[in-house]
């Protein structure tokens, strides 16, 4: 394809470099202009998610990246986990929503490939290239080899291959840092009592988080939430001015 040969004007040289080598190591048919990264991670050893972040032209684009509650999995099991959120990934794709990328990458070893690809078939997409990327000896799994590929620490493919595990590894950590804070700002409004649940997330929703809650004056509090009157609008705000201070 004449695209793969011409480099774009907003590409530095340096990842237009990575890009064709990581094409020439790994055999692929065109250059990776979008690689999406898939890692496994677990909030409070309980909750597992599946993550995927998209590099285009060897750069990130934040507004891609995706997460997904795994539901269809019990108990932890990462190998399943990673099976589960590449067949919700690409059925999303099929259907229209996101364009199918150049390569796949998942976080892991041999294993984690293996489930990978019995979902990209399950989908009827096996021409889509993949690989894994083990942390410890950053290794790179293939299908088409037994042994992995072991690159030097300074070969551009490598570092891209890194950069990109590395980015889907910090979104998963970001997520439930997220996740953890949401709960921790509802569960402050949670204790106040004839607050519960449902009206914790409505003031939540109304005013973003409880310090901005805590901020506001009674009759703004009052006004926000049906059922919230003056008298429990005052008690919200004492015991948050408790907890803040």
């Amino acid at each position: 394809q004449k695209r793969n040969r011409v480099l774009p004007e907003d590409l530095d040289k340096d990842t237009w470099s990575a890009l064709l080598r990581l094409q020439s190591i790994l055999g692929l048919p065109s250059v990776p202009w979008r690689i999406d990264c898939f890692d496994i991670s677990h909030f409070a050893g309980k909750e597992t998610y599946g993550v995927v972040i998209v590099f285009e032209q060897g750069i990130p684009n934040p507004s891609l990246y995706r997460k997904f509650g795994i539901r269809g999995v019990e108990g932890i099991d990462d190998f399943r986990s990673m099976e589960e959120t590449l067949l919700r990934r690409y059925r999303r794709s099929l259907e229209g929503e996101d364009p199918l990328p150049q390569l796949v990458v998942v976080d892991g070893g041999n294993q984690q490939l293996q489930f990978a690809q019995k979902a990209l078939q399950e989908l009827g997409l096996c021409e889509i290239p993949i690989v894994a990327l083990a942390k410890q000896e950053e290794a790179v799994y293939t299908l088409s080899a037994e042994e992995p590929l072991l690159l030097p620490r300074e070969d551009p493919a490598l570092q891209l291959l890194q950069r990109a595990r590395d980015e889907a590894h910090r979104f998963a950590v970001s997520a439930h840092t997220r996740k953890r804070d949401s709960r921790n700002r509802r569960s402050v409004l949670e204790d106040i009592s004839g607050i519960g649940k449902k009206r914790a997330a409505a003031l939540l929703a109304a005013f973003g988080s409880a310090r901005h809650v805590a901020l506001a004056k009674p009759e703004a509090i009052a006004g926000s939430v049906p059922g919230i009157g003056l008298d429990l609008a005052g008690k919200i705000k004492r015991h948050l001015e408790g907890e803040t201070e």
